[in-house]
């Protein structure tokens, strides 16, 4: 985890005191937005309500982000919310990067499975990267596993295919 928040740390630059006050600013509906999940597992029933909590952290911290900097474009952090959200709900909400995006599109070949919503940027990238995960767990490559494990293997994927990538263009 702790290598994962560095790895995010990295494209925050000073922004780190920013993303701090935007998610203690918000907490008390942040932690209504989570226990509204209690009970609920990672599942395609229940995908929409998580994508929509994950959409929602995504779009408040953006916001705060971009007047705090003078209403500059900033792009979405789904990477540090995904695993922000991980955090606190580790059993719902998996863990998004650029490694493990090429671990699951390797492992599915990649055809990323279609969202209900297309156009829908913040949220649609993570719900695509859900439902692989959802569509890798139902095809029993990852059956019994926990979204951590999946986390670990997708990213040691990704690296695999990162490495491959890097050899071929040299």
């Amino acid at each position: 985890m702790i290598a994962k928040v560095y790895e995010v740390s990295r494209n925050l630059g000073k922004d780190w005191d920013l993303v701090a006050k935007a998610l203690c600013n918000k907490k008390l509906a942040l932690d209504r937005l989570l226990a509204g999940l209690d009970g609920l597992s990672f599942s395609r029933a229940n995908l929409a309500q998580i994508v929509e909590v994950h959409g929602k952290l995504d779009q408040h911290l953006c916001k705060q982000l971009a007047e705090a900097g003078g209403h500059r474009k900033v792009h979405s952090r789904a990477s540090f919310v995904s695993k922000y959200l991980h955090f606190h709900r580790p059993d719902i909400f998996p863990i998004l990067d650029s490694l493990a995006e090429l671990g699951v599109k390797a492992k599915i070949e990649g055809r990323l499975p279609k969202v209900t919503n297309p156009g829908n940027s913040p949220s649609e990238r993570y719900e695509r990267f859900c439902l692989a995960i959802l569509l890798l767990q139902s095809s029993g490559k990852f059956e019994n596993k926990s979204l951590r494990q999946i986390d670990d293997k997708l990213v040691k994927k990704g690296q695999k295919e990162r490495e491959k990538k890097q050899h071929t263009a040299s």
